[in-house]
Parts: structure tokens; C-alpha cells; sequence
């Protein structure tokens, strides 16, 4: 079907649209499968009620229960969001800027959250608005070892990156030495005897 590659671009776009996109995705791919031609009805009717049940199925698990948990959870010091504040955030933005403010809305959270946690501001007042965007007790703690971690990191590839030009500035260093001597072989042949 030549339909197929735009309906591809066309899902992928709308998934970024949330709850409706999925749906409007779903809309848009319903009549694609049932009046698919080159396939008998019974099939495409078959194929049909698979594409609304399994649809349903995967928005369902992926956007309400491990995107959520991604984002509440496992989602870096940057992206760790209690699901409600985010809720509130679209909210308040959806009522200042409309749709367009409903997009926006979470990027804009996680731009301010980098911010809160990257400006180097003081433990006691950065620490109850974490307490808020994050909704536990521990996120302030979580946000310091983190951040411990990722110096951590940077830290040991600083290292490794040190020691790798060390060791190709050595090996620079003997192929020098070799050039120094005038291309002599390393080890003289005598063919004298053969």
C-alpha cells in the first residue's frame, strides 16, 4: 500500500499529541485496513478489530503506565516529575496559551527543573520547590546523588581520555626515535650465507 509510509510520519507526529494523538492516529489508520482491497472482508474485518484491540491495549500500558513510571521514577535528575504536577503544568498551561501551551508545557517544566538543578542555588531553597516538583521526600536527595554520580562519570572519561593521549604521545614519542635512526632495520638479515 503507498499509503503506508505517510501513515507512518503521520502516527509518529500525532503520538507527540497527548491522549488525543493516539487516537487520532488509530482514526486515521481505520480505514486504511478496512478497505484495504487486495484483502478478502472477513479478513480485513479480523484485521480491524486486532488493530482496536492491540491499539488500545499498547496505548494503554505504554502511555499510562510506563511512560508514567519513567517519568516519575527513572527519569534522571532532569526528568524525575510527580505525574500531578505535570497534570497541573498542562492545566495552567493549556488555560494561558491553549493548545499551544499544551505542547509546551512539559518541555517548559523540564527547562525550569535543569535550571533549578544546574544554577548551583543554595540547598535550602532549591530543596522544598524539588519537594514539590517531585512529590517525595527523597527527590532532593536522589537529585544530589545523581548529580554525584554524573561528576563521577565525567571524572573517569576525563581520565581515560588522559591516558589515551598519553599513550598515543608515546607512541608518537618511539616511531620519532625510529625515523631519528634513518629507517634502519630492527632486525639485520644476513643473506650473505644463502
Amino acid at each position: 500500500n503507498p499509503l503506508w509510509p505517510l501513515m507512518i510520519c503521520l502516527t509518529s507526529l500525532l503520538n507527540f499529541i497527548p491522549e488525543v494523538g493516539a487516537v487520532l492516529s488509530a482514526l486515521l489508520c481505520l480505514p486504511a485496513v478496512l478497505l484495504d482491497g487486495h484483502v478478502d472482508m472477513a479478513q480485513r474485518l479480523h484485521n480491524t478489530v486486532m488493530l482496536v484491540i492491540f491499539g488500545s491495549l499498547f496505548k494503554v500500558i505504554t502511555g499510562n503506565i510506563i511512560e508514567v513510571r519513567l517519568y516519575a521514577s527513572t527519569g534522571g535528575q532532569f526528568m524525575r516529575m510527580h505525574p500531578v504536577v505535570l497534570m497541573v503544568i498542562m492545566m495552567l498551561c493549556a488555560a494561558l496559551l491553549g493548545l499551544t501551551g499544551m505542547f509546551l508545557s512539559i518541555p517548559i517544566m523540564a527547562t525550569i527543573k535543569y535550571y533549578l538543578l544546574t544554577a548551583r542555588i543554595p540547598a535550602e531553597l532549591i530543596d522544598p520547590v524539588l519537594l514539590v516538583i517531585e512529590g517525595e521526600e527523597s527527590g532532593p536527595y536522589k537529585n544530589f546523588m545523581d548529580s554525584a554520580r554524573a561528576e563521577e562519570i565525567s571524572a573517569n572519561k576525563r581520565h581515560r581520555e588522559r591516558a589515551r593521549s598519553v599513550a598515543v604521545h608515546a607512541a608518537g614519542t618511539q616511531l620519532s626515535d625510529l625515523n631519528e635512526r634513518g629507517n634502519q632495520p630492527l632486525l639485520a638479515i644476513d643473506r650473505s650465507s644463502t
